[in-house]
Parts: structure tokens; sequence; C-alpha cells
């Protein structure tokens, strides 16, 4: 009926080599790409009948700036927590349906390294909160 369950991740991403497009050697990438990312989550189910209701609570560090300008893509340092709870209810034995909300909060840190783009962000560090709900169902046949 109870079940617990705990997950930990740790990913690094380090400087990689990328190939001069004129002379085909690799060099070193210039760019801030180095960084470490930890999740961790820890979720609580109760099966009953035909309902799965659970809460996780969530963490999320990802240590450094990371700036892939090939990309046009920025990811700041930044520190996530969360919290949620989901039903899942199986109609029948092939119609299921999900429903999760979450609540988050996030602090970003300073971004030195990163240039006024479009004047739309700036390098200060940021705080934010936020929600986000979904639903789903699925069919099998």
């Amino acid at each position: 009926m109870w079940t617990t369950s705990a997950t930990a991740s740790l990913s690094q991403t380090t400087r990689m080599f990328l190939a001069d497009p004129v002379t085909g050697v690799l060099l070193v990438e210039a760019f801030n790409s180095n960084s470490d990312l930890v999740r961790a989550a820890l979720t609580q189910s109760l099966a009953w009948q035909s309902f799965v209701f659970n809460g996780t609570v969530g963490y999320m560090r990802r240590n450094q700036n990371d700036y892939v300008p090939l990309a046009q893509a920025f990811v700041p340092a930044k520190t996530k927590w969360s919290a949620s709870g989901g039903l899942k209810y199986a109609a029948t034995s092939k119609i299921n349906l999900s429903a999760r909300i979450e609540r988050f909060w996030v602090e970003e840190d300073a971004k030195p390294d990163f240039s006024f783009g479009f004047g739309a962000v700036n390098g200060l560090a940021m705080s934010y909160t936020g929600w986000q709900v979904s639903a789903g169902g699925t069919y099998s046949f």
C-alpha cells in the first residue's frame, strides 16, 4: 500500500574539445560550459483500490552558469526546491488518468559572465516561485 522512494543524481559537464572549422585541429572550447548538476527527490506513494496518491519533495543545484553560443542557450547557476502531489486513477484495465500539481522556488545566482543580450536579461541574481499543473491520460489498445 505504501511506497517510499529516494532518487539522486550527479552530472558533471567539463569543457569540450571542438574541431577548428579550417584546420580540423581539436581546441578546448572558450566558453563557460563547466558545471555540476545535483538532483535529489523523495517520493511517498499510497496505492488504494484504483488510485495511487503521491507526494514528492525535490532539490536541484547547478553550481555554475552555462552558456552555449552556437545554440544561443544560457542556463544560469541556480538552486530549485519543489513540492508536488499527484494522483493516478485506473478507470479500466485500458484507461489510466493522471494529474499533478507542483510548487517550486528558484534562486538564480548572479550572472557575471553573461552579456546584456537585447536588453531583456541582466546579470543580477533573481528569485522566483511558480506553479506547474499537468493532467493526462493513456489508452492501451
